[in-house]
């Protein structure tokens, strides 16, 4: 006997922003959603937001940014167990919370994590000579 469950068993928040590409904020608008998704005032290291999303039964961020004509379209999501399977009715807030947080446009920016991810950028966009298909693609 076969039992469908319609039940959900995460719960994601998204936030998708929309913005006119121009040379000079397409380097930036690379860069936002990797650094606004590692950390926030209150867990200032890429370490203390993992855990705090360790502590959130294993949330997790998940963030791009795609090209659609002349507009950049950026995406922030964050994933969490349903409340009702871990029986954590505070769950939910805690993780709007951390999302505001993320979301926050007055907060600083760690500037060591910046550095970091500018450099990894930099990395991948020289190793795409060393990739022939994604070369292909990009030319």
């Amino acid at each position: 006997m076969i039992f469908l469950d319609q039940t959900f068993k995460t719960i994601q928040i998204a936030c998708y922003i929309v913005g006119k590409e121009t040379d000079e904020n397409r380097v930036y608008r690379f860069l936002l959603p990797k650094i606004i998704a590692s950390h926030t005032e209150s867990f200032f290291t890429k370490t203390k937001m993992n855990e705090h999303l360790e502590d959130l039964y294993g949330a997790y961020f998940k963030t791009g940014i795609e090209r659609v004509g002349h507009y950049h379209l950026m995406h922030i999501t964050l994933t969490i167990v349903d409340p009702d399977l871990v029986s954590d009715p505070l769950l939910l807030k805690q993780a709007i919370d951390l999302f505001k947080d993320v979301l926050n446009p007055n907060r600083t920016i760690n500037p060591s994590i910046f550095e970091e991810e500018r450099r990894l950028y930099i990395e991948q966009h020289k190793s795409i000579v060393d990739r022939k298909r994604t070369y292909a693609n990009y030319r």
